[in-house]
């Protein structure tokens, strides 16, 4: 179900050190990803849908040991603007 898959992403983008953002993506918008996904083999809109919710590493102020969340920067389109 939807929230699984959300609680599965929030653990791997947080053990990679990224911060995800679920608020412009509603569960319709997952599920209809997630279906065709399956339907196709396409993980395309996918990785669309990962691009909206990435909203950047996590990052650790020195002042205290708690994490911090940097500026939006989206690894995935900053990749696509400098190949």
């Amino acid at each position: 179900n939807g929230r699984v898959q959300r609680i599965f992403w929030l653990n791997v983008a947080d053990n990679a050190g990224w911060k995800l953002d679920w608020r412009n993506v509603s569960g319709q918008m997952n599920d209809a990803a997630c279906r065709e996904a399956a339907v196709t083999g396409d993980l395309a809109i996918i990785r669309e849908l990962l691009a909206e919710v990435v909203v950047g590493p996590v990052t650790y102020n020195s002042k205290n040991s708690g994490r911090n969340q940097t500026e939006r920067v989206n690894p995935i389109r900053a990749k696509k603007r400098n190949p």
